[in-house]
């Protein structure tokens, strides 16, 4: 626990004291139970299914409902367009190819995502034996995550920022809204890459995958910077080097928006809904969240410098300002530095975390024998 707090950098707002709102503690989630509809008439059918089930079994199960809306429940708010974010960024678009191959070394083979599949290459942890095992193989961890995510300090550290970079790009203050919002996640909103698309958001590209940093020239950080958030979470050809290991971990993610925009109450509690994917929590989810809170992982960051941060997604609080660096640097083609002095706000708080299994459709069937 103390590592993954460690890794995660939970504090502050985020604290799991914190968590949930306060109205149930972390242990008290044994179970999450997702439901999928295609209209919002139709979930609400799913969910009195769901809770007339329970009240006819014998066990003694209890609803938690984390948020203080009308329901209390995690409900998908419909954004549209529907694959874009509250921060208007558009979501799920990079994701492993999962190889089908249960005993490769590449970090897109099935087993880092498959319980069951260790190999001397790829050890992931147990269980991998006695009945525990037979129950967790070809399921896989689910690092279960609500993130409250701050629009308004979002659009206000925007608007007040293009007012100082456009005069130095010499570009207006909206067109410079929209270029601080790429360099922060490295992509544009509508999901173009800024190593394929560095002066602008294009439709050919926006929801391109297929690039590099090394090959596509971009180890100066001209066209993504460092830190931004896409690069971060995902270095692809940049170069690793962490306790002596080259390995870039992938995840598998899905997310969605939880309650309504700025513009339809500007009080509401409003983020992202996130679900983790993967066969081993420590080297792949927790290991990419360290890098987010501490840009240390790659040859690009001097360790003679302070350690840089995610700018959209670290946690602000928690780590040694003395060793942080909380400025935001973008390279500039003419070979200065655009810094945007921090500290940054926390536009990310953390309302939750849990760490489940997603067992296979083999374990769910023998569940669903002992009901």
């Amino acid at each position: 626990a103390n590592n993954a707090q460690q890794s995660l950098g939970d504090y502050g707002a985020g604290d799991p004291s914190e968590w949930w709102n306060k109205k149930f503690k972390n242990d008290e989630v044994h179970c999450i139970v997702h439901t999928y509809a295609m209209n919002p008439g139709a979930q609400d059918r799913i969910t009195e299914i769901i809770g007339a089930a329970v009240a006819k079994s014998d066990a003694k199960v209890k609803e938690l409902k984390p948020l203080l809306s009308e329901t209390g429940r995690l409900e998908q708010y419909l954004l549209v367009p529907s694959d874009f974010i509250h921060f208007r960024y558009r979501d799920s678009i990079d994701e492993p190819n999962l190889n089908d191959d249960p005993a490769g070394e590449d970090q897109q083979d099935l087993n880092n995502f498959l319980i069951g599949y260790s190999t001397l290459q790829n050890p992931i942890p147990g269980p991998l034996s006695g009945p525990e095992a037979k129950f967790a193989k070809n399921g896989c961890y689910n690092a279960f995550r609500i993130l409250y995510q701050d629009t308004e300090a979002f659009y206000t550290f925007l608007e007040k920022q293009a007012v100082i970079i456009a005069p130095q790009i010499k570009q207006t203050e909206e067109f410079t809204i929209e270029w601080l919002v790429a360099k922060l996640c490295g992509r544009w909103r509508n999901g173009s890459p800024l190593v394929l698309s560095p002066e602008k958001p294009e439709q050919s590209t926006s929801k391109s995958t297929d690039f590099m940093y090394l090959a596509n020239d971009d180890m100066k950080g001209l066209k993504c910077p460092f830190s931004a958030h896409t690069r971060v979470s995902n270095p692809r050809d940049e170069g690793v080097d962490v306790a002596g290991s080259t390995t870039v971990p992938r995840l598998l993610r899905r997310g969605m928006a939880y309650g309504p925009p700025l513009s339809v109450d500007a009080n509401a509690d409003r983020g992202l809904i996130g679900m983790f994917l993967c066969g081993d929590l420590n080297t792949q989810f927790e290991t990419i969240y360290g890098w987010i809170n501490m840009n240390n992982f790659s040859d690009v960051f001097n360790p003679a410098n302070k350690t840089p941060q995610d700018p959209l997604v670290a946690n602000r609080i928690g780590f040694e300002q003395g060793n942080i660096d909380i400025d935001f640097t973008i390279p500039m083609e003419d070979g200065t530095n655009l810094v945007i002095e921090g500290p940054l706000p926390q536009f990310i708080v953390t309302r939750g975390t849990a760490y489940c299994l997603l067992p296979s459709v083999s374990s769910l069937r023998e569940i669903a024998t002992f009901v």
